[in-house]
């Protein structure tokens, strides 16, 4: 009789704890809740969620596959169950701290490009002449050459395109013959130079974005009728293009420039209405809600984004970037400590489609640091301390897309006459473009610590894709900084898109006063 009443008292129990966990099931999706806390509500109760499904589990790597934990009633498969995830999780934290070695080094070698006074090496190499070498050599034709650089410029052919060489290629046309030489590891510390000048040295800058306006009918005609009378002109155009995210896209840009805010959001809702759950599409939607201010819904769609693409370093990126302009607009420490989380993840993770894609997101990283720092609010824990150093730059530009299997390049033309992109990546006043990515996202960027006066001519090719998306062309985001990481930091962002394989666009300028 006890042995009943005890079995009869366990069951009620379950029965009540399970009650309880479908009425809690119910009121975090009613909050939109993350889906994660309701599956984890269903594991641990036995309970069919949206999340989860009824399943019949026998053997252990069916246990593996779902990530659940079999019942106490079966010991030695929870045990064999425990003892895989165990050796699972050592070697993870094995692999995870030889990434961290891995980044850490690389880490080194872009501090090392931030402390070196290009300037000072570009005056001591006009006092010295500069070696010689054979244009057959720098072009390929010497054996063993990258062959990153064609002759007059132009981008090298695809298959020369390589790692670019860690020395700086110096470029003068003195005479009609070019000269290159080597820059060697002689650098001075600008940080302690700028204390001696009672501040750290910051630019001059004014940043021009060329307006995004795409050669098409309904944009024409809503031009012609005007801002008060242009979403009419949508609408009768919509018939006809309703099938093309690249409509809804403009109509909604020309109407959120000219103040047509709410409209120009309902416009471009209608991208989620073609495929809800495309990548690509959602990428576009939650960076156009970006720009207009709507960070609340570009930090919701950017979160469906990434648990559909964890296995993608942008999906957490684009995440980041997101909180972290909403945690300046709303100063909620939630939002500067997710942030810094999902960078950290692009960091401790390796990624072999998107080689050193952690130091660039390292930059944004130390940055948001910085910033949350003067606010009170620490970086998480598990931040290796070697990888924590604010680098502050003159000009940043960053380059994203929303295409896999798709290649976009950055370049840009300093006032020198040195053009800065994959095949140059490094320029004589210390410009520094990041590793090409040619199978899609990026991002790829440009930094530059100490300017040289004049004029920076930013535009973007598309080089190819060989993937067909419902999204159609290329959407390009680029981001655009000046004073990066100082107190008088200035940004402006363009959203653009590349139609053919080959299109170049000028994306804008940056002038630097003397």
């Amino acid at each position: 009789d006890h042995l009943a009443v005890t079995r009869g008292t366990a069951t009620t129990g379950r029965n009540i704890a399970r009650a309880w966990a479908g009425h809690q099931a119910q009121v975090q999706k009613l909050i939109g809740a993350d889906v994660s806390t309701i599956v984890a509500l269903g594991r641990t109760y036995g309970l069919v969620t949206p999340g989860t499904s009824l399943l019949v589990l026998e053997s252990l790597d069916q246990h593996l596959e779902y990530d659940i934990e079999p019942p106490a009633s079966r010991p030695l498969l929870r045990n064999d169950f425990h003892d895989y995830r165990r050796r699972t999780r050592e070697s993870a934290e094995a692999k995870e701290a030889r990434q961290i070695e891995t980044v850490v080094s690389m880490w080194q070698q872009r501090i090392e490009w931030w402390e070196t006074d290009f300037h000072a090496l570009r005056s001591k190499k006009q006092r010295e002449p500069a070696a010689k070498i054979a244009e057959s050599d720098f072009y390929g034709g010497g054996g063993g050459s990258d062959g990153l650089v064609a002759p007059g410029g132009a981008p090298a052919p695809r298959s020369q395109r390589a790692a670019a060489p860690a020395m700086m290629d110096v470029m003068s046309d003195e005479g009609g013959d070019r000269e290159y030489a080597s820059f060697d590891d002689e650098s001075v510390d600008v940080g302690e130079v700028a204390k001696e000048m009672g501040g750290e040295p910051t630019a001059q800058a004014s940043i021009r974005i060329q307006p995004w306006s795409p050669d098409t009918p309904y944009l024409h005609a809503m031009k012609a009728a005007g801002p008060r009378a242009a979403y009419d002109v949508y609408l009768q155009s919509r018939p006809e293009f309703a099938l093309s995210p690249a409509f809804f896209l403009d109509c909604s840009d020309f109407l959120l420039a000219n103040e047509q805010h709410d409209v120009g959001l309902r416009v471009l809702s209608n991208l989620l209405e073609l495929a809800l759950d495309d990548p690509a599409l959602l990428r576009m939607y939650a960076w156009r809600m970006q720009q207009a201010g709507e960070l609340d819904q570009a930090v919701e769609v950017l979160q469906r984004v990434l648990q559909s693409r964890d296995d993608e370093p942008q999906s957490h990126r684009d995440l980041a970037l997101a909180l972290e302009q909403r945690w300046q607009r709303d100063h909620d420490p939630a939002d500067a400590v997710r942030a810094m989380e999902l960078l950290y993840a692009v960091i401790k993770r390796t990624w072999d489609r998107f080689p050193e894609i952690e130091i660039i997101a390292l930059m944004e990283l130390n940055r948001l640091i910085h910033l949350a720092g003067a606010a009170g609010i620490e970086p998480p824990a598990e931040v290796d301390p070697r990888l924590i150093r604010r680098l502050d730059l003159d000009v940043r530009i960053s380059m994203s897309w929303d295409a896999d299997l798709t290649d976009v390049d950055l370049h840009v033309f300093e006032p020198t006459g040195e053009h800065a992109y994959y095949g140059h990546n490094r320029t004589e006043i210390g410009g520094l473009v990041s590793r090409d990515f040619r199978e899609g996202y990026g991002p790829e960027e440009y930094v530059l610590r100490k300017s040289d006066p004049g004029e920076y001519t930013i535009k973007t090719h598309y080089y190819g894709s060989h993937q067909q998306t419902i999204a159609g062309a290329c959407t390009v985001i680029v981001t655009v900084f000046t004073n990066y990481a100082r107190a008088n930091e200035q940004r402006q962002v363009l959203t653009l898109r590349l139609e053919r394989a080959s299109d170049q666009v000028l994306v804008g300028t940056i002038a630097i006063a003397p």
